[in-house]
């Protein structure tokens, strides 16, 4: 009885340490894919207005709820004919002191509170005439994951997601 215990008894924890691992991750994926949506619709509402970016990250924040604090990057791109980030732009998101110099996006990273001083993409350049050409406009976001019980099971460090609308137009 001894030994069946324990050969059964960590395998039962570790079973339960990995669904409550992949629960939390699955949760805070759906917190993630939320707040890159929010932030989304203000980016098309908001159009090229000179506060778009600004609000555009207060709303990806007030949206990720308790994962606010772990966000660690946050991206706002003028999509491509498939509402794709541009290989530029996408190379960026992965050096860690570059705010870029892509014009299609603007970078905003959590070790510098967010900021850009030099904005590539101006938000008044993006087009919202009701004739004209509008962009897609993306939001991606990038957040720390961290289990409460370790990294048992390999699910990766970050969590990210994006999502991209057309920019309204102004009538």
């Amino acid at each position: 009885m001894v030994v069946e215990a324990a050969i059964v008894i960590p395998l039962m924890v570790s079973l339960c340490a990995g669904v409550l691992q992949f629960g939390l991750r699955l949760q805070q994926g759906l917190l993630v894919s939320n707040a890159a949506r929010q932030g989304a619709r203000i980016a098309a509402q908001q159009g090229d207005n000179a506060l778009a970016d600004q609000r555009i990250i207060e709303a990806v924040r007030g949206a990720s709820g308790s994962l606010s604090g772990k966000i660690l990057t946050i991206v706002i791109y003028k999509g491509d004919a498939a509402g794709a980030m541009t290989l530029t732009c996408r190379a960026m998101t992965g050096q860690s002191g570059s705010n870029g110099e892509d014009a299609s996006c603007n970078i905003y990273r959590a070790e510098n509170g967010f900021a850009m001083p030099d904005t590539p993409w101006i938000p008044q350049t993006r087009p919202t005439d009701l004739e004209a050409d509008r962009d897609d406009i993306g939001v991606w976001v990038q957040v720390a994951f961290d289990s409460p019980v370790g990294d048992l099971f390999d699910l990766g460090s970050t969590i990210s997601d994006y999502a991209v609308f057309q920019i309204e137009p102004r009538v």
